[in-house]
């Protein structure tokens, strides 16, 4: 019975070492799965964060100098950073053993924050290189581009991004528009902007086009540090005028007219020119089945900010039914259309 007892005790001791291997060595090859997914992982990372840098300096260069873009990047762990660098024309990373490398089309200048998690790059585009550099203060927009018709404003936002350890302060300067006086610009914020390390701060911005502003406006907004130490930062900005309607213009733009079958009259439409010049030699003419019917030789100037009347000659057909047409007019590579319907009853 004893020799019963001792056999049992070593089997089970037996079962129980046969376990433990068991599980030691599947505890070990999770182990080594999950450590070779995190490498992959990071491998993963660090080759989208050079194929996106160098996507973003490809853009930079063929939008062409003085083009400014700031780019959030995340950052792997596991970096060789000895091994790692920016220069040339290649964007070069080690992970983990494994460099990952990026070709660009122009020389680029840069070099790597020695920190993993996310980074702000600033990509600034001179005349045959490309700069990419660590900006622990970063803007959205990195540049404001805004369309606007004529006598109209709209309100935007830049948000400035302090990712550093250390908060840091700066004056708003307004630079815009480089010249002439046309468009606006005009904020709230008040000076000085702190921003603390880790927070950002809202700069809000309102632009207006003038009624007689058109074309595009380039200038800027500049944030000066008050540490000497610091560089200026600036967004640069763009604002397109519009016209707010057509210069040149028929009112209404849907022409009924109504008449007896075989009859005659007389009617109008108006030609209209918001622009601050006149229209020399505005001239009309009709398309469609309604100019068998419906005549017009209007053919004169119309001054700046007025209408114009366009006389109308009708003689109807013998046939009752309703005759479509175009009435169209035009001056200096303006032009303008309304849409005819002769009813005739």
């Amino acid at each position: 019975m004893f020799f019963n007892r001792a056999q049992t005790t070593i089997e089970a001791l037996l079962i129980l070492a046969i376990a433990i291997f068991i599980l030691t060595f599947f505890m070990s090859t999770v182990y080594n799965q999950i450590y070779n997914n995190n490498i992959l992982e990071q491998q993963k990372i660090g080759a989208s964060a050079v194929k996106l840098l160098a996507k973003e300096v490809n853009d930079a260069y063929f939008l062409g100098p003085g083009t400014v873009k700031n780019v959030r990047v995340f950052m792997p762990r596991l970096i060789d950073y000895n091994n790692s660098y920016i220069i040339g024309k290649s964007i070069v990373l080690r992970v983990a053993k494994t460099d990952y490398v990026s070709s660009t089309k122009v020389d680029v200048r840069g070099s790597w924050p020695n920190r993993s998690g996310v980074s702000v790059f600033s990509v600034r585009a001179f005349g045959d290189f490309v700069t990419l550099e660590d900006q622990p203060v970063s803007f959205s927009p990195a540049q404001l581009s805004v369309l606007l018709l004529q006598g109209n404003s709209t309100d935007k936002n830049i948000v400035i991004s302090n990712t550093s350890a250390s908060q840091v302060v700066y004056n708003f300067y307004n630079e815009f528009p480089s010249a002439g006086s046309d468009v606006l610009l005009s904020t709230s914020i008040i000076n000085p902007i702190t921003i603390a390390s880790g927070a950002f701060e809202t700069i809000p911005l309102s632009l207006s086009c003038t009624r007689d502003a058109f074309g595009a406006y380039y200038g800027k907004v500049v944030f000066v540090p008050t540490d000497i130490n610091d560089a200026n930062l600036s967004v640069p900005i763009k604002l397109v005028c519009n016209y707010a309607q057509e210069k040149l213009s028929l009112f209404p733009t849907e022409k009924i007219i109504s008449i007896s079958a075989q009859g005659t009259a007389t009617d109008s439409i108006l030609v209209c020119n918001s622009s601050p010049l006149a229209f020399e030699d505005v001239k009309a003419s009709i398309s469609g089945a309604a100019s068998n019917y419906v005549f017009t030789n209007f053919f004169e100037s119309v001054p700046a900010d007025s209408c114009s009347t366009i006389p109308l000659s009708i003689s109807a057909p013998a046939s009752v039914g309703t005759y479509a047409g175009t009435i169209s007019v035009s001056s200096t590579g303006y032009s303008s259309t309304a849409n005819i319907s002769l009813v005739v009853s």
